[in-house]
């Protein structure tokens, strides 16, 4: 029995996202959730995580374009995002 609940913050455009995903297998934006976590083979999750971390470069890269970050803040972020991605 599912009684378990979890709530994660994500941009409204990851929101949509995952929406959509969920629609395109019939699934609840939950059970679409659950599968890709807990069911996917390793290729899958590292495809997953390659596109995850292409998302997060380019909102990062869009958020220097549109001014919102100084250039300074952009090589930080960009440098951990590196980091984290095992890249550095």
């Amino acid at each position: 029995m599912k009684n378990e609940k979890i709530s994660l913050r994500c941009s409204n455009e990851e929101k949509e996202k995952i929406r959509k995903e969920a629609e395109e297998r019939n699934l609840s934006i939950s059970d679409y959730m659950i599968k890709k976590v807990c069911y996917e083979t390793k290729q899958e999750t590292d495809n997953t995580q390659k596109i995850i971390y292409e998302h997060r470069f380019y909102s990062l890269f869009n958020e220097l374009k549109a001014k919102k970050i100084s250039r300074k803040k952009y090589i930080k972020r960009m440098k951990k995002e590196l980091e984290d991605h095992g890249s550095v």
